[in-house]
């Protein structure tokens, strides 16, 4: 084989490699443990807990006992509730005059964190699309949320958290700054988060990017290498991606 030969074989290969790369199919985690806030209106049942809102609380029976969690105010939006793999946490984020906050509650000990002040610095942004703003992985108690300031300009970052870990073992931002980013979700093995963001292509175009995420030790929390997915997609693509017809 001639040198040129040899040099276009190689770069077929690796454009293969990478074009195929970039091209997966990604299978994507469905937590079936969440509820859109407007159903809690009536009680509804989420694997072994049934959840309704009163008020300005929202109350949990697990079986074992009851769990008031309080809102905000009676006025705050409650988008949806997320409850982990093993049911032993929940997360909810609400909404109020273009502020989004996001709670994790400890179900056995009624413990509550506010991650948007506690793992962020007093988060609002609320550009993301519900219910897709936060996401529990398949087999451990992390969740991966959308946070940021909708301070001109906005400045959402993917973040995680584990209430099981001191959050002084957390690598707490998983992604860069976007302009925008509409929703984080975790492949189905639970070893890296995807996101949707805007692209820098154009305003009517999106993309999609990967972080992997890894547990040394089961001691610290930390992310990796982050990946540019997709290409540029569109409105259609951009819908599909978030569930809409």
């Amino acid at each position: 084989m001639s040198r040129f030969a040899a040099r276009v074989t190689l770069f077929i290969l690796v454009t293969f490699l990478v074009v195929g790369c970039t091209e997966k199919e990604v299978n994507y985690y469905s937590n079936p443990y969440v509820v859109d806030g407007e159903a809690l209106s009536e009680s509804v049942e989420i694997g072994d807990l049934i959840i309704i809102r009163n008020d300005n609380q929202i109350n949990v029976d697990t079986n074992e006992k009851q769990v008031h969690i309080d809102l905000p105010d009676s006025e705050s939006m409650i988008q949806s509730v997320h409850v982990s793999y093993d049911q032993r946490f929940l997360a909810v984020d609400t909404w109020k005059d273009e502020v989004a906050k996001i709670f994790v509650v400890n179900l056995e000990t009624n413990d509550v964190i506010d991650v948007s002040d506690e793992i962020g610095y007093r988060y609002d942004y609320d550009g993301y699309e519900s219910p897709y703003g936060l996401a529990w992985a398949p087999n451990e108690n992390i969740l991966a949320f959308v946070g940021g300031h909708n301070e001109k300009p906005a400045s959402p970052r993917v973040n995680m958290y584990h209430p099981e870990m001191e959050i002084e073992q957390q690598f707490k931002g998983v992604s860069h700054i976007y302009k925008a980013i509409y929703g984080v979700k975790w492949d189905e093995d639970g070893r890296s988060i995807y996101y949707l963001v805007n692209s820098l292509e154009g305003e009517a175009l999106y993309s999609l990017y990967q972080t992997e995420i890894e547990m040394k030790s089961g001691e610290h929390l930390t992310s990796g290498t982050i990946f540019h997915v997709s290409e540029e997609q569109d409105r259609d693509d951009f819908n599909e991606w978030l569930g809409k017809k």
